[in-house]
Order: structure tokens, then sequence, then C-alpha cells
């Protein structure tokens, strides 16, 4: 797939041409090589050759709430969906998890969200003159604690900061074109979920699997984007001006995708050579 855009940086190396399928960036972008920090050394224009191939990078804007929330990660988006009905049912033991920290801290209810395989949850806490933030802290990982023992269908978990807007990015692509132009053998992979910095202070849950298709399929879901493109790459994207915000948050999580699947195809050719 050739790119159709015309718009290139004005200053700055392309790490990439990349086809993106959003709610609001629709198209072929050239991906600044500052955006694409942390694929140095990687096959970076390859990969999104092969994702262009395939299709595309499908994102999606989630949420634009600005919270502060624990997200729990599965191994798959039924076990996610599980997880809310689990959580009315242990009610009584998580509260009493997150209530043994202090005696100013009452847990009044849960409220949950799944997304993909991530399940978001929001405590509620009764009002307190008594209480501080470090309070609430200690609760909230006292009761995130007692979940992970208790549910063994947790991978891990993680709390949210605070700002910015959640996007899920993912992408389907064939065995075969990642044999032929990665030389990845699906086969030698497992299903797999990590949590990690990407960047401009933003964390990530990606999750990748292999369909009974013969797909390798990633995805990635940042809870808060930063929206901190310069000027030129604002421009060179299409996203100067007003009200482009979700379009450039949709373009760092195809771009924070690609660079993830750069990496990770480094790391396969690594082990492979053993």
């Amino acid at each position: 797939m050739e790119p159709v855009s015309v718009l290139r940086p004005r200053n700055g190396e392309v790490a990439g041409w990349l086809h993106i399928n959003g709610g609001f960036a629709k198209g072929d972008f050239p991906i600044p090589a500052e955006l694409a920090r942390g694929a140095e050394g990687t096959p970076f224009d390859r990969v999104t050759r092969v994702l262009n191939m395939a299709g595309g990078v499908t994102c999606t804007i989630a949420d634009e709430k600005r919270e502060r929330a624990p997200a729990f990660v599965f191994r798959s988006a039924r076990d996610a969906r599980q997880f809310r009905s689990w959580i009315g049912a242990h009610l009584a033991a998580i509260r009493s998890a997150a209530e043994s920290t202090s005696p100013d801290v009452k847990l009044q209810s849960i409220e949950s969200d799944v997304i993909a395989n991530v399940a978001l949850i929001q405590f509620e806490f009764a009002p307190s003159s008594d209480r501080s933030p470090e309070d609430l802290v200690a609760a909230i990982y006292a009761a995130c604690e007692g979940i992970e023992r208790a549910n063994p269908t947790v991978l891990r978990y993680f709390l949210m900061s605070r700002g910015g807007r959640r996007v899920v990015a993912e992408a389907k692509i064939a065995g075969a074109l990642l044999r032929q132009r990665l030389g990845i053998e699906l086969g030698t992979r497992r299903d797999h979920a990590v949590i990690e910095t990407i960047g401009r202070g933003m964390t990530a849950v990606i999750y990748s699997d292999v369909t009974p298709h013969d797909e390798l399929h990633v995805s990635i879901m940042i809870p808060a984007v930063v929206l901190d493109a310069g000027g030129d790459h604002l421009e060179a994207l299409g996203c100067a001006g007003p009200g482009n915000a979700n379009k450039l948050a949709e373009i760092i999580a195809a771009t924070a995708l690609a660079t993830w699947l750069s990496r990770d195809c480094v790391a396969h050719t690594r082990a492979r050579a053993g």
C-alpha cells in the first residue's frame, strides 16, 4: 500500500508511513522519527509496511474521562467481563481489605468498565474530613492486592494516571505475511500481556495472541495519552489547529503499537538466533 497523503514533516526524518483506521484519524500518515522513539535499531519501516498490507491499525477513543482508577489485565476479553461479576460476589472481602488500612476509610461501592481484555474499576469512598489522600492511596493498593491474590485470572494490575484520553489500537496480521516479510513464526508464540512505559510518561497495556485463523492479534490500550507533539509534527500529521486532539491521540496510539511490534520483532529474531 503506497501512501496517499501528500503531508510530510518539514523537519526531521520520517520513520515510516502508517495506515490508520480510526474514528478521527483516517488514511495514511507519515510517522516522524520523534514520535517513533524507542524503535531505534529496529525494522520500524518494515513493520509499518506489514501493518499496512494487513489493513492498517484500527484505533478507538475509548473514553475521555479524567480519573484515577485501577486497571486489571486478563488473558481474554471473556475473563475481563467475568471479572465484573466476580467483583460483585466478593465485594465484602474487597471492602474489608480496603478499610483495613485506616478507620477513616469507608468503601461504598465499586464501578467497573471493560475494554478488550482490560477491566477498569473505580472505587467510591464515603466522604470523611479526617481522611488524607495518602489514606485513599493505601486503601486502593490494599484492595487491588487482595483482588490479585484472590482471583487467579488476573495477570497483573496498575493504577491509571490522571488526565488524557484513553485510546485502544489493534491490528491483525496473517501468519503467512509475518513469515514472509518479518521471519516470524506464530507457532513459537504464546498469548501474553505486558505493561510498559512507552515514553512521554505514558503507560500502556499490550496484549498479543494467535487466533485460530493463523493471525497475530496485537492490541495496545493507553489509559492516558499525552498530547505533546511539536508544531511541525502537528502540521505534517494534519492535526494543527483546534478540534484535532482525538485524531492526534489515535495516531500516537497506532505509532506506539508499531513501535512495540518493531521491538518485539527484534527480540523474536534474537531469540531464534540463540
